[in-house]
Order: C-alpha cells, then structure tokens, then sequence
C-alpha cells in the first residue's frame, strides 16, 4: 500500500501476512492480486459425520479470474490420532465463471460411531496447473475432528431405551452434535426438568430436532417444581434453532413466582410447539407457559394446538400470561418476525391470555379463552389478546369472553403501511365489578375489520363493543 513510502524498519523482516518483505517498506501488497488459476473449498455440508456410511458433498469455488474447467480433488480421512489415508481422487470437469460455485460429491465414507474423525479436501489441480491460493492458507479445506453425530430416532425413558432419561440424550446430542435429523420419543414417563437446548452443532435447514411422547394416545410429562425465590421452568431454549415440542404434558407445580413452561431466549428460530398440555398447579404464580426474554429475538415460533390449564382453588395462583412474545419497551427496536399462534385452548386464568409485541408478520387464528367470572380484583390489567407494535397481522377465527377492561387490545399500530385483518371472532365482554367492560380497542390504521361478532355486557357509561 505504501509502495516503498513509509519509513523503513530494520528490525521488521516480514510484512503483516507474515510473507518476508522486500527492501521496500510495504505493508503487505503482494497479497492482493487476482490469480488466473486458484480454487478452494468453501464448505461440506456434512459438518457432522454419521455412524455408518457417509456421502459427504463439497462446494467447489473459483477463486480465479479464468474460468475453471477442471479440478483434480483429494479426499483423505484422519482416524483417532492416527496419520492422513488418502481416501480417493476426484477429478471434476465443469465450466464455473469467477467466483461461482458449484457442489461435488466425495465419495462414500464408512465411520465407527466411537471414534474421532477429520476429513481433510485439497484441491491438486486447478485446469491442469498447481493451485496458486495453495500458498496462501486457502487451500486445503480441514473438518473439525469430532465422534460421529447423533441421527435418525431414539427411545428415551427405561432402560430398554436409546437412553434411560432426557438429560443424558440431550448431553449426548450437545456434544456430539447432529449428521442428520434427531427425534426423541419419550416413555409414558415424568421427566423432571429443567432441559436446557441449544443450537445443536452440524444443524441446517434441512435439520431439526423433534422432542415427543412415543406412545400417541398418552403424554409423556415434563415437569418442574423447583425452589421458592427461583427462576422455574420447564424447557429453556438459548437460541436454539429447528426443535420442535410435540405432545408433551408440561406441568409446573412449583411455589415460585417466576415459572415458566417454555422459554425462549437470545436468537431462537424455528421453533414449533404443538400438541402440548401446559398444566399449572392452583398454588403457582407463573410467569407464562410458552413465552421469551424482552430482549431476545424470535424468528419463525409456531404455538399452535396446545391446551393451556389451570387446576382450581387459589386465585392468587394464576400465570400472568399464557403465551407471551415480547419487545423491551423501544418501540423502534428489532422485531420479531413470523409468529403464529393458532388452535390453542387457553383455560379461563383471570390473567392475560396473549401478549405480543414488536413483531413483523403475526397470525393468531383459532384461539379460545372463556372467562365467566366476574371478579375484580385481578383483571384490570389483563386481556385475552393484546398485541402491540405490530407490522402485518391477521386475527381471524378465535372466540374470547371475559370481565376486563378490553377483551382484544390492539395499539401503536398507527402509521404502519402493513395492513392488519381482523375478521371471524367472536368477543364478549362482561360487565365487572369497578370495571367497564369493552370487547375490542383498536389504535392503528389500514385495518380491515369483517365479520366479526362484538358484545358488551354492563350499564356503565364508558362500555363499548368497539372502541378506539
């Protein structure tokens, strides 16, 4: 860069890419040129090996400026601490422009599921010619040494099992990460939580982990008392991506006033929960069953098909909220995107219903939540539905009745060009002790309301079936 104008240093014999210099003092420009002939090995899509046989595919790149018409490829495999075999050469012929990629298979490779395992890709040839990025740490391409991954089904719960309990299965798929897609079937059994889930290692989207009971008629349970004073819950997901919750029975019964069912955190992405019974004992104040941290941030979360119930007695043992997506209080923070929340049963909790907030494409379609009591004392602040901040919504088809200020709450929706469809409900609101009931408040525009049946119970001069 300098081109022989800077101030030369004696003592410094090698410029910054750890080439030896010239007498001239440069800062490393000989780097930076274009090749005729130079190709490299982006990536395999087999981070992970499986136990068993192997086809591991490898995305070949030009890294030159002359179009790459052949590659001659060595495949090679390190077992345990043992030295590199060469396993195969491949020759590619192809026609790729600069910097176009193109993928190629290696081969197959047999794996014993116990032993570690490298794989090592390095391009020979490139149009005949040596490779000229080999110099320069681009070539060749080196697989993380690693046992063989977790894939395919597995039994957890007796000692007939894969595995005897959850925690060993997901210790086991933590470490050793993911060939191919994982399913756990769970005993009819109680699984005593709390499980913690995270991205696996070796994931894709083609990938994903399915946590579920084996038998289809009985719930296998996950369940979480915990201690007073502490943070209860069942399942903790620190930015897990592609796992799926699917009949499962997740009970807290514990004394804490902070539980929760599931909960997401940090980046979580496709994430699906369905077919669940979330059940909460009388004498817990939870947080939510299904719901995340303020300041994560969620991207396609499927809730759909859960029931969400409460066992009778205290009133002060309600959950806040039943299923809750929130945004910290910035109202131009970060969405959300792609949340859907359908076909669930939400038992009448004298608390919140749904709350989402800062989110970019929600449907909540199919919903229920019945609540006849006509009690005071905890529903002022509640809904069956609030939803905040929102860009591009659908509320469609979901029946809400309950004593509260507003059943169905839509705000800080003005302003947006992304339109909002509210059409096939069904809200009653009930006349309240001190309260003045109201089905549904709306502040936002380019909405469609159609269809829709609004009812308000009560005599108070402030009642409305719709509002704003």
């Amino acid at each position: 860069f300098l081109d022989g104008a800077g101030k030369y240093n004696s003592s410094i014999q090698r410029d910054i890419d750890g080439d030896p210099r010239g007498t001239k003092a440069d800062v490393g420009v000989d780097e930076f040129r274009s090749y005729a002939n130079a190709a490299g090995i982006d990536s395999l899509d087999h981070r992970v090996l499986c136990g068993g046989l192997n086809s591991p595919i490898a995305y070949l790149r030009n890294m030159g400026f002359d179009t790459l018409k052949s590659a001659r490829i060595a495949l090679s495999v390190r077992r345990g601490s043992g030295s590199w075999q060469l396993h195969k050469t491949i020759q590619w012929t192809g026609n790729l422009g600069p910097h176009e990629v193109e993928s190629i298979s290696l081969d197959t490779i047999s794996v014993a599921y116990n032993d570690t395992y490298q794989l090592r890709v390095e391009i020979v040839q490139v149009n005949g010619k040596t490779d000229s990025l080999k110099a320069f740490g681009m070539n060749p391409w080196y697989s993380p040494a690693a046992k063989p991954g977790m894939g395919g089904t597995y039994t957890v719960g007796d000692s007939s099992s894969d595995f005897t309990d959850l925690k060993s299965a997901l210790k086991e798929l933590h470490g050793r990460g993911m060939c191919k897609s994982v399913e756990l079937l769970l005993e009819n059994k109680t699984f005593e939580g709390p499980f913690h889930l995270y991205e696996i290692p070796g994931s894709s989207l083609r990938d994903s982990i399915v946590i579920r009971s084996r038998d289809t008629t009985k719930l296998a349970t996950i369940r979480r008392s915990g201690k007073a004073d502490t943070v209860s819950m069942a399942f903790h997901l620190h930015s897990a991506r592609f796992f799926t919750l699917e009949r499962l029975r997740i009970v807290n019964d514990s004394l804490v006033s902070k539980g929760k069912g599931v909960h997401l955190d940090g980046n979580s992405a496709y994430i699906n929960i369905r077919s669940c019974h979330f059940h909460y004992s009388h004498y817990a104040q939870h947080d939510y069953a299904v719901g995340n941290t303020e300041n994560s941030m969620l991207n396609e979360i499927r809730i759909e098909n859960n029931r969400i119930t409460q066992a009778t007695g205290n009133i002060n043992g309600r959950p806040k909220v039943a299923i809750q997506i929130r945004k910290n209080s910035d109202r131009n923070s970060p969405y959300h995107r792609n949340i859907r929340i359908s076909g669930n049963y939400i038992a009448p909790f004298l608390a919140e219903g749904i709350f989402v907030e800062n989110t970019r494409n929600l449907t909540v379609d199919g919903n229920i939540q019945i609540e006849d009591r006509d009690d005071y004392r905890y529903t002022n602040d509640f809904y069956s539905l609030r939803v905040w901040n929102i860009r591009n919504m659908a509320i469609r088809n979901n029946r809400w009745q309950r004593s509260n200020r507003q059943v169905v709450d839509v705000r800080y929706c003005v302003g947006l060009s992304e339109p909002i469809d509210i059409s096939n409900n069904e809200i009653v609101a009930l006349s309240s002790v001190n309260n003045n009931p109201a089905a549904l408040f709306i502040n936002g525009s380019n909405m469609a309301l159609r269809h829709n049946t609004l009812v308000v119970y009560g005599d108070y001069l402030a009642s409305y079936a719709l509002g704003g």
